[in-house]
């Protein structure tokens, strides 16, 4: 069986097979690679205004909605 990529490449099934997995880490292993040298009161402080939390809450909550339309990751 042959793969090809959408513009019409052909994939390399042993290049593809060789290749490095690096999947994306999980919310708590990210939270944990970012946070693991802050103490509790370090983590609890918020130094980012409530306007600019509301700016990018609207932000993502504007990217999900697209990705949902177009069936986009």
């Amino acid at each position: 069986m042959l793969f090809f990529y959408e513009d019409g490449k052909f994939i390399d099934r042993a290049v593809w097979e060789n290749g490095r997995y690096s999947p994306t880490p999980t919310i708590i292993e990210a939270a944990i690679a970012l946070y693991s040298g802050h103490s509790v009161s370090e983590i609890s402080r918020s130094d980012a205004s409530a306007i600019n939390l509301s700016k990018t809450s609207d932000e993502i909550a504007a990217i999900i909605q697209n990705s949902r339309n177009k069936k986009h990751k």
